[in-house]
């Protein structure tokens, strides 16, 4: 019985968050699916009318499936906590990654203690001293980060980058990068 609820509950988690997930395209990116590589325990109500994912923890790593390998986003983090506006609602309109959270991408990497996903109104919201590394902007250290999907634009708050890079070039030489202020 605790083997058949697990597997529910499984399928129940990856379809909640892939439909989350593949509304729309998110930036420029369709998810077409998820994987559940772990998850150390796993919280579903299956009081309401319908089973609702509540908490996936002690460490957590899923992948969501776009078209091509590339374009899979990877995200690692200790706590996923789901918030659903109804009880009715299969789909979560607050997703809360917490605890050393790591989101991977093929154009780059993002860590906070902190991001929380607003389904309805594709943004995601970096805090906890996040820090990102992306292809063209290296050593991004921020406040918060906050990124609207829909519309591509992300806004930084206090925030500071190593290095900005312009051209094809992969890397600044290192004649031409900036001293340490020590």
């Amino acid at each position: 019985m605790m083997r058949h609820l697990s597997i529910i509950a499984c399928l129940f988690c990856s379809t909640a968050l892939q439909s989350a997930f593949a509304q729309d395209k998110i930036g420029e990116t369709t998810f077409k699916g998820m994987q559940l590589a772990r998850s150390g325990e796993f919280e579903i109500n299956i009081d309401g009318p319908v089973p609702q994912v509540v908490r996936m923890y002690k460490g957590v790593h899923l992948t969501l499936i776009a078209e091509t390998a590339e374009e899979n986003l990877d995200i690692e983090a200790w706590t996923v906590d789901f918030t659903y506006d109804s009880e009715e609602d299969k789909m979560p309109s607050v997703i809360v990654f917490s605890g050393a959270v790591r989101f991977t991408h093929a154009s780059g990497t993002i860590r906070a203690e902190k991001a929380t996903i607003y389904v309805a109104k594709k943004e995601v919201l970096f805090t906890g001293n996040p820090k990102a590394d992306l292809a063209q902007v290296r050593g991004i250290e921020a406040e918060s980060i906050h990124m609207n999907l829909g519309t591509g634009i992300v806004n930084l708050h206090n925030a500071s980058a190593r290095e900005f890079l312009w051209g094809d070039d992969a890397e600044a030489s290192d004649a031409a990068k900036p001293r340490d202020r020590g």
